[in-house]
């Protein structure tokens, strides 16, 4: 899905290396929250973060390569190294520490968690207001199409998370776990990643950067909105079933 719309011929260079961006990080410890509150199949959703998070040291660097080389500078080359270590800081670290938290504090763990995805919903939101203040964020000059290119790509993402595994008969519980592990991305990293490969630098004006950052935010402020959605819809049918 990502290949086809990055290949797209009328897509904006920013925006082509922004869904690639997307495509490629994993969901985090936010689609597991989702499923939890989807009433979805917890140890699933685990798993499959897990195996996402270590399959991407490597598979991260790679499917950028394959996606965004023909759009960078030929002198470019990709920071597989960097990128495998902001992976670890981003996602690896804080699993561990929460795993150390859950085993020392079971009884403060959730109060830990909520307190935890608040900062990273902060960070967000203060990412936003200093990049919208720079200037940074134009919804005029990224263009209308490719917003509506941005919102097809989540749509069809989502679509197909919810459609395969509805043709395959999976459970719902299973079906919860795996639609939301595939529409839920963990922006933060995508944020980190984008920094390095577009550094930020205060008087210069860096329109692919800038359209890299606005696509990455718009995902997640769509994942946010569609999380909701599966969340809802999940629910009420995994209650009907019970």
């Amino acid at each position: 899905v990502a290949a086809a719309f990055v290949a797209w011929g009328g897509l904006g260079v920013g925006v082509a290396i922004g869904l690639a961006l997307c495509a490629a990080i994993p969901g985090g410890t936010v689609s597991n929250i989702f499923t939890y509150f989807a009433r979805g199949h917890i140890a699933l959703s685990i798993s499959l973060t897990a195996v996402a998070t270590l399959a991407c040291l490597v598979t991260t660097p790679i499917v950028l390569g394959l996606l965004i080389a023909h759009h960078m500078p030929e002198d470019f080359s990709m920071p597989a190294g960097r990128i495998a270590i902001e992976i670890g800081l981003c996602l690896l670290l804080p699993l561990v520490l929460g795993m150390l938290v859950l085993r020392a504090f079971p009884a403060q763990a959730g109060r830990f968690s909520k307190l935890c995805i608040r900062g990273s919903l902060l960070t967000i939101g203060l990412i936003v207001v200093g990049a919208a203040g720079a200037g940074r964020l134009d919804i005029e000059a990224f263009g209308l199409s490719n917003l509506g290119i941005t919102v097809g790509f989540i749509a069809v993402v989502t679509l197909l998370g919810w459609l395969v595994p509805r043709m395959l008969a999976v459970p719902t519980a299973d079906r919860a776990a795996i639609g939301i592990e595939l529409t839920v991305r963990n922006t933060n990293l995508g944020l980190l990643i984008k920094a390095s490969l577009f550094p930020a630098v205060v008087g210069v004006s860096d329109p692919v950067g800038d359209q890299v950052l606005f696509t990455v935010l718009l995902y997640g402020a769509l994942m946010l909105l569609i999380g909701g959605v599966q969340i809802g819809g999940f629910r009420r049918r995994v209650r009907a079933e019970h």
